[in-house]
C-alpha cells in the first residue's frame, strides 16, 4: 500500500476525545504538544521526512508512559487505533515513564503484535513507509 497522506484540521472533533497538552520528548527536548486524548492514548498531528517527502502523520502515543506506538495517515485512523488499542487491559503496566528494562520490553512487543494482528482485523493495513522507526497505518481502499 502506498502512502497518501490528508491534512486534518486543527478543527478536528471526534467524540470521546478531548483537546489536550501533553509533555513528550522530541529530538531530546521536552516540547509540549497539543493534541487530543481519550482513555490511555494521546494523538497529535507531526510533520516528518519519510522517503525524502515532508508529510504530515498522526502520531499514536501511550499517554502514561509517552511511548509512541505507531503512526497513521490522518488524525481519524489514529484515533480509531488507539480506541482498538486501548481495548487491551495490559496498558497498566506502562503507566509509569520508568527506564525499559529489557522484560518490560518483552512485554511491550508482545503486546504490539497483538494491537497490530487487531488493527489489521479491523481494516488497517501497514502503508510502504517507517517513520521514525515506526510503522504507518491507513484505511483500507
Amino acid at each position: 500500500m502506498r502512502l497518501t497522506v490528508t491534512r486534518c484540521s486543527r478543527e478536528w472533533a471526534r467524540t470521546g476525545w478531548a483537546p489536550t497538552t501533553l509533555q513528550i520528548s522530541r529530538e531530546r527536548h521536552q516540547v509540549h504538544q497539543i493534541g487530543w486524548t481519550r482513555g490511555s492514548f494521546f494523538i497529535y498531528e507531526q510533520p516528518m521526512l519519510v522517503a525524502g517527502a515532508d508529510v504530515l502523520l498522526a502520531s499514536i502515543t501511550h499517554a502514561a508512559s509517552r511511548m509512541r506506538i505507531s503512526f497513521a495517515t490522518e488524525l481519524d485512523v489514529a484515533a480509531e487505533c488507539a480506541e482498538i488499542a486501548d481495548q487491551f487491559p495490559q496498558w497498566a503496566r506502562f503507566n509509569a515513564i520508568v527506564p525499559s528494562p529489557q522484560p518490560r520490553l518483552r512485554a511491550w512487543g508482545e503486546l504490539m503484535r497483538d494491537v497490530y494482528a487487531r488493527w489489521r482485523t479491523a481494516g488497517f493495513a501497514q502503508v510502504d513507509a517507517i517513520a521514525d522507526r515506526h510503522f504507518v497505518w491507513a484505511q483500507r481502499t
